[in-house]
């Protein structure tokens, strides 16, 4: 009974066979037998033509197979680090000092945080203080008068090739205490015209200070 094909041949319920009495003839129940095998035929020929269909077999499903997290890539891990191992933020303006058009501040980590360049022991050989480029010397020094009656101290930024050439002033740096234009121009032109010992060890371009101070008096 129900709408499922099963697969075992399913055994019929057995039937109650009365005891025959004393007067029957014994023909009568050879014929009871044998109807009763020809009542079970149908049953068991319908059987063999309804043979169960075989069950397809079933497939497992694959389990998800767990991705692993992507790693960050090593600028981001650098990033991060910096972040998290940085100096802690006081709120005050973070700046850098540097030349070389990257982030943070450039110098040795060891180094004098009040040294004026990047390269040699800092001051430069000349033992006045005024011309800052580490390790050289300055072998010309020029100065160009004002023409006013300004005063006070102009500081420039250089760069000096190998060859001790200034190929670049950049007057009003950090230290200045007077940055009027007639004093800003005569300090670039005397940079510029500057000239400092050659040295073929030396970065391509050093950077240094030179500073200059103006009087009325002079």
């Amino acid at each position: 009974m129900g709408n499922v094909q099963p697969v075992e041949q399913v055994q019929s319920s057995p039937q109650k066979q009365t005891t025959p009495a004393a007067s029957q003839p014994e023909t009568d129940i050879k014929d009871d037998v044998v109807t009763q095998d020809t009542e079970e035929a149908p049953v068991i020929e319908d059987k063999k033509k309804e043979e169960p269909k075989p069950e397809a077999p079933k497939t497992e499903k694959p389990k998800d197979v767990k991705k692993p997290d992507p790693k960050p890539d090593q600028a981001t891990t650098d990033a991060l680090s910096s972040i998290l191992s940085g100096p802690k933020n006081d709120g005050k303006p973070q700046e850098g000092d540097g030349s070389d058009g990257k982030a943070g501040d450039k110098g040795d980590p060891d180094g004098d945080p009040n040294a004026s360049s990047y390269y040699g022991s800092g001051k430069g050989l000349d033992g006045d203080g005024n011309y800052q480029l580490g390790g050289r010397q300055a072998l010309h020094k020029e100065k160009i008068m004002q023409r006013c009656d300004e005063e006070g101290t102009v500081v420039v930024n250089i760069e000096v090739d190998r060859n001790g050439k200034v190929i670049k002033a950049t007057p009003g740096a950090r230290g200045s205490t007077n940055t009027h234009p007639c004093l800003m121009e005569p300090a670039r032109q005397s940079a510029l015209a500057t000239r400092f010992n050659a040295d073929d060890k030396a970065p391509a371009r050093q950077v240094g200070k030179i500073i200059y101070r103006f009087s009325v008096t002079e």
